[in-house]
């Protein structure tokens, strides 16, 4: 009996952590939209920026664990590796697989040009900083350059684009 109260008790704090998770992620969406709104930015870059990071925050804290335990000389390199990329082909496979099952994603000529080939890009070149079987310190500092690089880009595509919207209302 005891083991079966204490598997219902895990699945009750698995439903309810999964409860908070869908109200905080409604939250954390709607105050997004205000906050684009607010600042008079796109809601594709809230998407691209604050929310990408702010979802990633769950495997960052997954690779710092990691990281200390391979400091200590544990060879646990492979589950923040496989957390990463795992969570990264669900992401892009099933859910918007599942979401494009439900209604049809839409997405502008731009977002393609810019975005996904962004994306395309990041994705060649870990594929190939990866093939010694290991990704240095000095790649790290690229790939880390890299993405700031890409905010830097989605930021200055952001303020072109409110000086274009503000010089047609100003017409």
């Amino acid at each position: 009996m005891k083991k079966r109260g204490t598997m219902y008790a895990q699945l009750f704090k698995l439903l309810a952590a999964l409860a908070v998770l869908w109200f905080s992620s409604e939250i954390l969406i709607h105050s997004s939209k205000i906050l684009a709104a607010r600042f008079k930015i796109s809601e594709t870059f809230i998407g691209l920026t604050i929310l990408s990071i702010g979802t990633t925050l769950p495997e960052l804290a997954t690779h710092i664990i990691a990281s200390i335990h391979i400091l200590q000389g544990d060879a646990v390199s492979g589950v923040a590796l496989g957390a990463n990329i795992g969570s990264n082909m669900f992401q892009i496979t099933l859910i918007l697989g599942l979401v494009g099952l439900l209604m049809t994603i839409r997405s502008t000529r731009n977002f393609l040009e810019t975005d996904y080939v962004a994306m395309l890009m990041s994705i060649v070149l870990v594929f190939t900083y990866g093939l010694d079987g290991r990704i240095s310190r000095a790649e790290g500092l690229v790939l880390a350059a890299l993405y700031m690089l890409y905010l830097w880009y989605l930021g200055q595509i952001e303020h072109f684009v409110d000086k274009i919207e503000h010089r047609a209302n100003r017409d």
